[in-house]
């Protein structure tokens, strides 16, 4: 199993990724869609996400950021573990997301491809 590790200002996160297929070790590239549904997470409440906050399709991933984890890994199948104790929310963007212009890959991720952008202009959330 490999280990990306990163450090943040917030906080160190420990991504655990790969996927077998034939003895070789692959990451798993998450499909992006332009008409998806867009998340956010925090432990925070508000009603308009700011410039260069993080977004996510991958649902249970913005699940586990809103309890602010130190630690969090994904297996094979995606499953998240994480060792966050706040209370979370989970945000959905309000708004349509342009994938050519709102968003851009967030350049210090330890994630997977397509798993977390960053957006270039405030958006709306519920």
């Amino acid at each position: 199993m490999e280990t990306s590790e990163r450090t943040s200002a917030a906080r160190q996160i420990y991504a655990l990724r790969h996927v077998r297929n034939e003895d070789k070790t692959k990451y798993m590239i998450t499909e992006l869609k332009q008409d998806g549904v867009w998340y956010h997470g925090s432990n925070v409440l508000f009603s308009e996400l700011r410039t260069g906050s993080t977004i996510t399709q991958w649902k249970e991933l913005a699940e586990a950021l809103s309890h602010q984890p130190g630690i969090q890994s994904y297996d094979d199948d995606g499953v998240i573990g994480h060792n966050g104790k706040e209370k979370g929310y989970l945000y959905i963007i309000e708004e349509a997301v342009d994938i050519q212009k709102d968003i851009y890959k967030h350049p210090e991720t330890s994630m997977d491809e397509n798993a977390e952008f960053l957006i270039k202009r405030p958006l709306k959330v519920k």
